[in-house]
């Protein structure tokens, strides 16, 4: 008599819609044997995903009880069990600090990080099952400083440290966790990100990486400084410096996957470096001292320019 066939081991993503990090990693997950769950805020953007066998499920990360009906639908798929969980979903908010919503700014938090805390609270009862691993997509602007970025920032540096804490909590309970550093991925991740024109919007959920990019659309269609913002002086550098990271040769969204998979489906390291220059951001912080860095980083964001003749009010108070 044969012994039963082993299932094939589990994965499931977050932020799966078309044409991002999670869609290109769901499919490679799938050629590579595993049984994929995709998921979304809205399922009808991951309708692709399912000619190619793989299992869809709405999830709206920011949400606990959504995520609750997700694990329950997945432990009734799988025995309550889970192999691997990428916490992939994210949003970007690309504005000045002073020009900053609070509520977006928040919203923004609520998407990178404490989803990250919600799905994983979720399913870990079925990772500890398995001996599973934890993946967090997190980015290169963890560690550099970048102007007009600085929510975005603050939400990947958090990320990787709450990765790193994670990893040592769930070393006992046999759980695995691993940070991926994400550089200049091609994905549709800019289309998504929330300006100053849709600032009362809360942030699409997408697929998180630093200077992911998409087919670039002219500055002034995502990006308005307002006339009100002490950086209104340099409304045409930053649009314009938006328009070069669009523009940028970033890596193949495809090709990202094929190595992020093939790393976790290895022996990872806790903290893996792909995409277009994410190892580069990692040694400029721990090589460059930081007042050359900061000098280099003001010049490329035109601050430079502004600070000799910065204004002591704001210009609305002064027209």
């Amino acid at each position: 008599m044969t012994s039963p066939s082993k299932p094939p081991r589990s994965v499931l993503i977050t932020g799966c819609s078309a044409g991002g990090i999670g869609d290109a990693l769901a499919q490679e997950f799938k050629r590579r044997g595993l049984r994929v769950f995709a998921t979304a805020r809205d399922v009808g953007k991951m309708a692709h995903l399912e000619k190619l066998a793989i299992e869809l499920l709405e999830l709206d990360v920011t949400d606990e009880e959504s995520a609750a009906r997700a694990a329950a639908e997945v432990g009734r798929r799988t025995g309550e069990r889970l192999d691997i969980l990428v916490n992939n979903s994210g949003a970007g908010y690309m504005v000045p600090i002073t020009d900053s919503k609070l509520s977006t700014a928040r919203n923004l938090f609520e998407t990178n990080l404490f989803s990250i805390f919600i799905v994983t609270s979720a399913f870990m009862p079925f990772l500890i099952e398995s001996r599973g691993l934890v993946v967090n997509n997190s980015s290169g602007n963890d560690r550099i400083p970048s102007a007009y970025h600085s929510w975005y920032n603050a939400s990947k540096a958090a990320v990787t440290n709450l990765g790193d804490s994670m990893r040592l909590e769930f070393a006992p309970l046999g759980v695995r966790v691993v940070t991926i550093v994400t550089g200049s991925v091609k994905t549709k991740f800019m289309s998504n990100v929330v300006n100053f024109k849709e600032a009362a919007v809360t942030p699409t959920e997408t697929e998180a990486a630093s200077q992911e990019s998409a087919p670039a659309p002219k500055p002034s269609e995502y990006q308005l400084i307002p006339p009100t913002s002490y950086y209104y002086p340099l409304r045409d550098v930053i649009e314009k410096r938006e328009w070069m990271f669009e523009t940028m040769k970033p890596l193949d969204v495809d090709i990202y996957a094929q190595r992020v998979v093939g790393d976790l489906l290895g022996n990872p390291s806790p903290r893996i470096y792909r995409g277009s220059a994410s190892s580069l951001a990692w040694a400029l912080a721990k090589f460059v001292p930081q007042g050359w860095l900061d000098g280099y980083l003001r010049k490329m964001s035109g601050l430079n320019t502004l600070e000799p003749n910065f204004p002591k009010k704001n210009p609305a108070e002064t027209s």
